[in-house]
């Protein structure tokens, strides 16, 4: 099984990790690999994680990363990532989003 990151969860990767940049550049790039890495091992037990919200018809599930939330797709081969965001954002609002 694989994991694929959306065009979306890459920025919000790009995001994270250049507002952690403004303070310390090095745990910026820590810490997004940390990430990447979380989501890698979501392949192993995918369905570990509890299903968080229907958006258009797929179940989205989220894994919680310290005060970020992970919210990704389990397909026949492939973990996909949706979204990567903190959990102090509206994250009804921007899951709404098309």
């Amino acid at each position: 099984m694989q994991c694929l990151f959306t065009y979306r969860a890459d920025r919000d990767l790009a995001e994270i990790g250049r507002f952690i940049a403004s303070d310390d550049v090095s745990r910026a790039m820590s810490f997004v690999a940390e990430v990447r890495q979380a989501c890698r091992r979501l392949t192993e037990q995918p369905k570990a994680n509890p299903v968080a919200v229907t958006l258009d018809g797929n179940r989205l599930r989220r894994l919680v990363f310290g005060r970020y939330l992970i919210f990704y797709l389990v397909e026949t081969d492939r973990v996909v990532i949706v979204r990567v965001l903190h959990g102090a954002r509206d994250i009804g609002r921007i899951l709404s989003q098309p």
